[in-house]
Order: C-alpha cells, then structure tokens, then sequence
C-alpha cells in the first residue's frame, strides 16, 4: 500500500471533517481491516445478512460527505441508500482499483458493472446494465466502525440526471504546466474541462446541455491526483477529488 502518498491524501479527507472528534490513534491494519471486511459484504450473496452486517460497519453517529446533496449525511441515509445497493442492484461484484491506507484513515477507488431492476439514485429501470465507478474515504474510529465517509465523482451531474438510449458527447480538454517546479517539486498542473451534449429515448428532442470543470492537477510518483470543481446545466454543480490517471501529460 503506498502510505506516504496516503497520508498526505487522507489528511486532506481528514482535514475536512467539522466533527471536532479528537484524532484515533489507530495503526494501519485496523483501517485494512475494515476495508476488507466492506469488499467481503459487499459481495456475498446473501444480500439480506449482507445489507444488515454492511449498516453495522458504520458507527451510530457515523457523518456521511457526499451522499446527500446539500448536507451531511447520517445512518439513516446511509440505511435509506444501501437499502438500495442491495436490493435493486443485482449480480455484480465490487472490484478494488486501488486501495490507501494511513492511520485511521482509509481510500480506494471501484467499480462495479451490475444489473439495476427497481429503483437507485433516482433512476427507475428494468434489466437495466449499470456500471458503478468511484472514490471514498473512510474514518475508523477505535472500535473499527465508520465514524466518518466521503464519496465523490468527478462530474457535474448525478447518476440519472442524463439518462436514455441516444447519445451525444463533445469533450474538449486544456492543461497548463506550472513553473518553478509546482507543488511539492512535482509537475503541476492546472487545467479545464468542457462538455456538451445529452442522453435521451428514441422519439423524445434532444436538448443541448453543457457543463465546465476546474481543476489542478498533481503528477505524483505514485500517481496522479486531481482537485476541482465542475458546474453543468440546470445549476448541476459538484467537487471531486480524483485519484489515478484521467488525462495523458
């Protein structure tokens, strides 16, 4: 696991948090741990005794970044959300791409390639292929539990905002090298990202919607790290973190 680049990125997550909750002094193989006991629920078949071991990793007054717009979240939305996960979404497995620790503090990157037959993230469908991919960080608290999330994508809308069988994607992408060796000594960056176009049924208009991202990117020996901001269409509007390469340099 690459530690010193966790710990310099989990201590930005770990910056965020307005708990005021004093830090855990907790060694890595407790936060390990507890990711890998998320992987093993998170893929057992058996989704009932699955959903109900998954809401007991998080501790009672658990504080959750970015799974509710607008305001931080608590257990009963993280009940009302996986509630969801484990019973609309079928027959997929959740695969690691890469996985931090540091401390109390824990991050991985995934994705998921499942089928969606009910209801998740606003979207209501049938035999409907969906692929999952994102990053979240996760706090431990001396017990084990979860005592604080953040999850995050790195675009302007939610799963479902666009949706339809036709689509159309223009995407233009412009990057600028700081001087003077950028943060750390490491090449940075700062760049934008522009997008227009939509998703739509057969027989329905298209309509035209664009979205805008800011960002500053990091080339990092263990990998690239990217922090911004992206606005789209209809006051649509999110902040990332992303980890892993997005662009060629």
């Amino acid at each position: 696991m690459r530690r010193g680049f966790a710990k310099f990125l989990l201590g930005i997550a770990a910056g965020l948090t307005a708990s005021g909750s004093p830090a855990c002094e907790l060694n890595d193989n407790v936060s390990a741990a507890g990711l890998e006991r998320e992987l093993a629920i998170v893929n057992s078949r058996d989704r009932a005794s699955a959903y109900d071991a998954y809401i007991s990793t998080f501790d009672p007054e658990a504080r959750v970044h970015g799974l509710v717009p607008g305001r931080i979240g608590t257990i009963e939305d993280v009940k009302a959300h996986y509630r969801s996960v484990f019973f609309e979404l079928d027959g997929g497995t959740l695969v690691e791409d890469e996985v931090y620790v540091a401390g109390p503090m824990a991050a991985h990157r995934y994705h998921s390639m499942l089928m969606l037959n009910g209801t998740f993230d606003g979207v209501v469908a049938k035999n409907k292929p969906v692929t999952l991919r994102g990053q979240t960080f996760f706090r431990y608290g001396r017990d084990g539990r979860i005592v604080e999330r953040w999850s995050n994508h790195d675009h302007a809308y939610r799963m479902g905002q666009l949706a339809g069988d036709q689509l159309v994607l223009l995407e233009t992408t412009y990057m600028y090298r700081l001087t003077h060796g950028g943060l750390f000594n490491r090449k940075t960056y700062v760049g934008t990202l522009l997008e227009a176009g939509d998703a739509w049924y057969k027989g329905e208009a298209m309509r035209w919607r664009y979205s805008g991202a800011l960002f500053v990117a990091v080339d990092s020996k263990v990998g690239d790290i990217y922090l911004g901001a992206a606005r789209g269409t209809g006051h649509a509007y999110n902040l990332f973190l992303q980890l892993g390469r997005r662009f060629s340099f």
